[in-house]
């Protein structure tokens, strides 16, 4: 009987190398499987970032949409300020002070609306002492009413002319009305630029 050798080495690596491929093969799909598990979380984190950033954005622009409003509040009260400011300031260098040969401001007031337009005025008035003799009584003079109204018309154009040199006043248009009164009786009005008496 005839003993063949065999070769024990040959065989134990070709018994190993049989396995090896779905060792491999595993180890991937373990690989494979925990890249994609990473991405998955990190997506997740990504998102989550997003979320929360698109969140914080929105706050944000709730803020600055508030701090908006309240700074257009701040500037109409400091425009409002400036103007009534100004109006005082105006009101004490007219009365007084304007005059023509007829007439001298007594009292001035004045009254805007809410488009920071001069809306009305009163020009209250004394007579100079040339027109005392022709004053009878409650806004009434003894001359022609074409007269009456040219002087008032003049006295008027003062007055603008000194309140168009100030700064921050309403802006005064010919929409503005303009009363004219002698120790608070009326004398008359200017209506869209034309003087009138009024009628006693």
């Amino acid at each position: 009987m005839r003993f063949v050798e065999k070769d024990w080495t040959t065989s134990v690596i070709q018994h190993k190398r049989r396995p090896t491929g779905w060792i491999i093969a595993v180890v991937l799909l373990i690989v494979v499987t925990a890249l994609a598990g990473v991405l998955w979380i990190s997506n997740q984190k990504l998102y989550t970032t997003i979320y929360q950033s698109e969140q914080s954005n929105q706050a944000l622009t709730k803020k600055l949409e508030r701090y908006q409003q309240e700074l257009t509040t701040v500037q109409k009260n400091v425009r409002t300020i400036e103007e009534d400011t100004a109006i005082h300031d105006m009101t004490h260098q007219i009365e007084d002070y304007v005059a023509t040969d007829d007439f001298v401001v007594n009292k001035i007031y004045f009254y805007k609306d809410p488009s920071h337009q001069l809306e009305y005025l009163y020009i209250d008035i004394y007579n100079q002492p040339k027109m005392e003799p022709y004053y009878s009584a409650q806004g009434v003079y003894d001359l022609p009413d074409q007269q009456v109204q040219a002087k008032c018309e003049q006295m008027i154009d003062d007055v603008q002319q000194l309140y168009a040199e100030g700064e921050y006043l309403p802006t005064w248009n010919k929409k503005t009305v303009v009363y004219m009164t002698i120790n608070n009786y009326e004398i008359g009005n200017n209506i869209n630029g034309k003087f009138q008496l009024t009628v006693k």
